[in-house]
């Protein structure tokens, strides 16, 4: 072994760990600051859109028609799909979200055939990695 290969061997060890760091951590390695992944609304809002759907429920529960209340309820709701639609996702939580709301509000009532079956295993790929 040559001293320049003996060189270029150690100067690759003494950099294992940072490539292994880098690779251990892919938003890292991507130049994707920890705090913009952390700041991802998109699981809060599946969290609130679940609230506001079952409150809204509550309200209708036993009436023919909506209630004040229940449109507020509704209301609030739209506000929260808006905002699910519109905002990037910053994070593999965030399009785990943003994937569970569409299969949760659609129920294969919005899908093509073989869309939620598709979307379902997107989703399970999404939370092995998460």
């Amino acid at each position: 072994m040559t001293s320049t290969e003996r060189e270029s061997r150690r100067a690759f060890l003494q950099s294992a760990p940072v490539a292994l760091a880098a690779i251990a951590t892919p938003a890292l390695a991507c130049g994707t600051p920890e705090a913009v992944i952390a700041r991802d609304p998109h699981p809060e809002w599946l969290h609130q859109w679940r609230k506001l759907t079952e409150a809204w429920n509550e309200a209708l529960r036993g009436r023919a028609e909506e209630t004040p209340a229940s449109e507020a309820i509704w209301a609030e709701r739209d506000r929260i799909e808006d905002k699910m639609a519109a905002t990037p996702v910053r994070s593999i939580d965030g399009a785990c979200a943003v994937l569970t709301w569409v299969l949760e509000e659609s129920k294969g009532a919005f899908t093509y055939a073989g869309h939620e079956a598709a979307l379902t295993h997107a989703l399970a790929a999404l939370e092995v990695v998460a």
